[in-house]
């Protein structure tokens, strides 16, 4: 395994096919950057235990992307899912960002510390009870 630093100082893993294997997808990079749509936590997890992640990265006032693992690695099994972005190893700025998070939890404790930590959000919405959508431009 080879290892690349990102902008943020982060020493990662860079076998992009590993990484495209774990996330399920196959990248056609459009400037750099491929979007990905509903990643689960356990997916997250595995990226995680392979050093894919920038625990310090965040997309501009969200969260950092070890504050969301804190919060869904106490909730491991919501259904959640996240939207975001991978950009390639060829750019100075490689990293996995999460900018979406969706799901349709009917936890009170999970949807009250969810709103908590993503407090400074672009956008929420609550589409019917129980299901939330909230994201970061």
């Amino acid at each position: 395994m080879s290892k690349i630093r990102t902008i943020t100082g982060a020493v990662l893993n860079d076998d992009d096919k590993l990484r495209q294997k774990i996330m399920n997808i196959t990248a056609e990079y459009c400037g750099g950057v491929f979007h990905f749509k509903k990643m689960i936590f356990y997916t997250l997890n595995e990226l995680y235990q392979n050093n894919f992640l920038d625990m310090s990265d965040r997309q501009n006032e969200s969260p950092s992307m070890q504050e969301y693992f804190d919060l869904f690695s106490k909730y491991p099994d919501e259904p959640i899912s996240f939207d975001g972005y991978i950009v390639s190893p060829d750019r100075d700025d490689y990293r996995v960002t999460i900018d979406t998070i969706k799901g349709a939890s009917n936890n009170m404790g999970f949807i009250r510390d969810l709103f908590q930590l993503c407090k400074d959000y672009d956008g929420i919405k609550r589409i019917r009870k129980g299901v939330q959508y909230v994201w970061y431009d």
